[in-house]
């Protein structure tokens, strides 16, 4: 018995790809992008320690 949703590579091969293709190259940020980003990791960076000092004075 032969499986119908078995297709040869050549038909595979033969159709277009319909989905466009995906660039994995790390973006580049603009100034202010670094800039902002900078800012929400010091923020976060601070909220870490603010948190760990105030359990450690309790």
């Amino acid at each position: 018995m032969r499986n119908n949703r078995d297709k040869s590579p050549d038909t595979a091969e033969k159709t277009p790809s319909m989905r466009p293709e995906i660039d994995y190259s790390p973006k580049t940020l603009t100034l202010r992008e670094q800039i902002v980003f900078g800012i929400k990791l010091f923020a976060v960076v601070g909220g870490i320690f603010l948190v760990l000092w105030l359990f450690e004075k309790m």
